[in-house]
């Protein structure tokens, strides 16, 4: 089993899905396997570029091999509406050619856990050490607003949101999309390309002619009658 565990440290998590506009005003919610996964890949290039690719195959291969359960803290949806003008030179034009932009996040109580579980997938000590020092120089996840903590752990409480696996819904939850990770051999293309992918961005993607990153891959979830977005 490997659980991490992400504590946002202002309460907030600002983060928009895979595909969405930032001015449509949807945050995502719960924080998704591919975000994670991109985020531990982008932390390595940028910071431990000493550690062996060998290693990080193992971990992002483990970290694919199975969809996670969460343990999600009570959240709600806010936004925050900005009126930016656009440096116009004519200060008659200045407000009215002032853009809204949406800052939409979601909301926790500060201190509050998140848990990701993958129950049946291990890693040796030697991953596991690696794999607590990428995840220990993260100090956000999602956009930079959201700061976090975020480290190797053990769940202290049952699962509240799970892989739908056709089950019937508790009273008051509701099914929602995550964006999750195709494992290699589920990816189209070499093991190489799922490499690849895990680092483009919407530029690559339209220079590529492709609608999502083939390791993106959705999953339906099972969310739990908890207080959400």
């Amino acid at each position: 089993m490997i659980c991490i565990k992400l504590r946002l440290l202002t309460g907030r998590y600002h983060a928009t899905p895979w595909g969405r506009n930032v001015n449509e005003g949807v945050a995502e919610w719960p924080p998704s396997p591919f975000r994670l996964l991109r985020a531990i890949y982008a932390t390595w290039k940028r910071q431990f570029s000493e550690l062996d690719e060998a290693t990080v195959d193992r971990i992002l291969t483990a970290l694919a091999s199975e969809r996670p359960e969460y343990r999600l803290p009570p959240a709600k949806s806010s936004h925050l509406r900005s009126y930016l003008h656009s440096n116009l030179s004519n200060p008659e034009k200045r407000f009215s050619g002032r853009q809204k932009v949406f800052d939409q996040f979601v909301v926790v109580m500060p201190g509050h856990e998140i848990t990701m579980t993958w129950p049946n997938a291990s890693l040796d000590e030697g991953d596991l050490k690696a794999l607590r020092e990428l995840l220990g120089a993260m100090n956000y996840l999602g956009r930079s607003e959201s700061w976090c903590e975020i480290g190797l752990g053990e769940p202290i409480a049952p699962s509240n949101c799970w892989p739908d696996a056709g089950g019937p819904l508790e009273q008051g939850g509701s099914r929602i999309r995550v964006a999750g990770v195709a494992a290699p051999a589920d990816s189209e293309g070499s093991r190489d390309r799922w490499w690849d992918t895990l680092a483009l961005d919407s530029n690559d993607l339209a220079r590529l002619g492709l609608d999502l990153p083939p390791a993106l891959q959705y999953h339906d979830y099972l969310l739990g009658p908890v207080d959400k977005v």
